[in-house]
Parts: structure tokens; C-alpha cells; sequence
């Protein structure tokens, strides 16, 4: 006899469903772009609790070409879901809360995740996502003369707790380029650095920043990312002295990559743009 214990999880506008049946536990859902069609290829994460306190193990499966996938055979009593990535914003599910955004650099499950309880012959249905496009940051890196440096770090910084935390973060390579993708809608700070005794790290906008200090300095511009948005940052290093970041491009349509060699343009007070 299939027994059915009501509704326990919601997200979007899908309910989700806990049913007895034969076997171990498992657990299903959709995933959806927030135009509603299905996202197939993607990656959802299932975390559950190691044998040391605080830490996790976890395994991962595919969606389908429907959108849906399923964990099977799990023999743990709780499992946390995350599901993004592939150009997508990583998200932790949780019923009640929209944009439960991945933040780490490293698999650590989300405080505000929803814990889902578990028992041998029970199916947790429809644990659902609608996920946006990640936004990205390009970071061109040159010094005062325009040449590009490479081997700078660029990093970005997101609100927390009221303060910041530190983020992801990627090498200019030869071209002085750096990108920074797999982010979400969020005020981020930027800085890039390299520990050379010749240069000064800086965060955007020509703001300095020393070792000793407490990230991030007061001062530092924050940048606004929306879902799918690429914004090119020119931060400009001087060995030695003072350097200079300008903001290319605006998130959103007519953002532009910006080239070695291609022409920095500086807005003086008062001049017509």
C-alpha cells in the first residue's frame, strides 16, 4: 500500500511530496532557466554529513534532457541539494528562499540550506530550481605604459555580515587578462594584486592597499552584477607609486571586453563624455 505524508518542501510555483515505497531513500527534481524551460547537462550536488562534525561528503549527478535527475540508493538520514554551474548560478535549495547563492570557493553547504530528512523507502519529489545566468568580471591588468602584466591575481569581494568576504579569483595571463565568471547579482569589490615589492595592490577604483591592512580599504567602488551581466575593468598598476583603475564597461548590454591596445579613455570633471 503507497502511503502519502503530505506536502513538505516548495519552490517556485512546485510542490514537493513525500512518498513511501520499496528500497532506500531518493531524491528527485527539475531544473529550470527562469523562463521556465527545462536545463539539461547540469550539474546537481548532493551533500551530506561526514563523520567528522561540521564537514561533508558528496556526489553529484546530470540532468537530463527534461531538466530532471534523481539521487538513488542513499542511505543517509539528511542531504542538503545545490544545483548550478555550465554558465548558471550555483544555488542551495531551500523551500522558502529565492537565491540561495553558492558563495564558497569550496564545498561548504550554505547555513540557510534546507536540511532534508531522510528514511529508508521514502522518495523526496520535486526539489526544483530556476536558475539564472552567472555574471562575470573581465580584468584587464597593464601598467602605466599600457603593457600588460601578467601573473596578478585579480579577486573579487562580496557583502557578508555586514563586512566583505573574500571570493574567487584568476591570473592575468600573457595578455594581461584575467576572468572572474560563476558570479551573482550582488555589489562586489574588486582588487588585484601580486606581492611584488615594486608594485602596489589596488582594489577598483585606484584605491591602494597593503598587506598589513584589513580588506577592503575604505574607499574601494563596488560593482553592481545582475543575472548574465560581463563588466571590463582596465586596473592600471604603477610600479612604485600610485596607480589607477577605470571602469570600461557597465553590467548588462554594451558591456565590452577591452583588448591589449585598445584605447583607455578618461573622463575628466567637467568635459562633455
Amino acid at each position: 500500500m503507497k502511503m502519502t505524508f503530505g506536502v513538505v518542501v516548495w519552490f517556485g510555483f512546485w510542490a514537493g511530496t513525500l512518498q513511501a515505497g520499496a528500497g532506500t531513500a531518493t531524491i528527485t527534481g527539475t531544473i529550470g532557466f527562469t523562463n521556465g524551460l527545462p536545463l539539461n547537462n547540469l550539474t546537481v550536488v548532493r551533500a551530506f554529513p561526514d563523520l567528522f562534525p561540521g564537514s561533508f561528503q558528496s556526489e553529484t549527478v546530470i540532468t537530463d534532457s527534461n531538466g530532471t535527475y534523481a539521487f538513488s540508493n542513499i542511505a543517509e538520514s539528511t542531504s542538503f541539494i545545490k544545483a548550478g554551474g555550465g554558465g548558471f548560478v550555483e544555488e542551495w535549495f531551500n523551500s522558502t528562499t529565492n537565491g540561495l547563492f553558492d558563495k564558497s570557493n569550496f564545498l561548504s553547504v550554505h547555513p540557510d540550506a534546507e536540511e532534508l530528512s531522510l528514511s529508508a523507502g521514502v522518495t523526496v519529489s520535486n526539489i526544483n530550481f530556476m536558475l539564472g545566468p552567472s555574471a562575470s568580471i573581465t580584468v584587464t591588468v597593464q601598467d602605466v605604459a599600457s603593457a600588460p602584466l601578467n601573473g596578478f591575481f585579480a579577486k573579487v569581494w562580496f557583502p557578508n555580515d555586514g563586512g566583505f568576504s573574500s571570493g574567487t579569483s584568476d591570473a592575468s595571463d600573457s595578455f594581461g587578462i584575467a576572468v572572474i565568471d560563476g558570479l551573482w547579482p550582488d555589489d562586489f569589490l574588486l582588487n588585484v594584486a601580486n606581492g611584488s615589492a615594486n608594485t602596489i595592490d589596488q582594489f577598483f577604483d585606484g584605491v591602494d592597499y597593503f598587506g598589513s591592512e584589513s580588506p577592503p580599504p575604505s574607499g574601494a567602488t563596488s560593482i553592481p552584477l545582475t543575472f548574465g551581466s560581463t563588466t571590463s575593468i582596465v586596473m592600471t598598476i604603477n610600479e612604485g607609486d600610485h596607480g589607477r583603475s577605470d571602469l570600461v564597461g557597465r553590467p548588462g548590454a554594451g558591456a565590452v571586453r577591452v583588448c591589449p591596445g585598445a584605447k583607455q579613455v578618461r573622463r575628466v570633471a567637467g568635459q562633455a563624455g
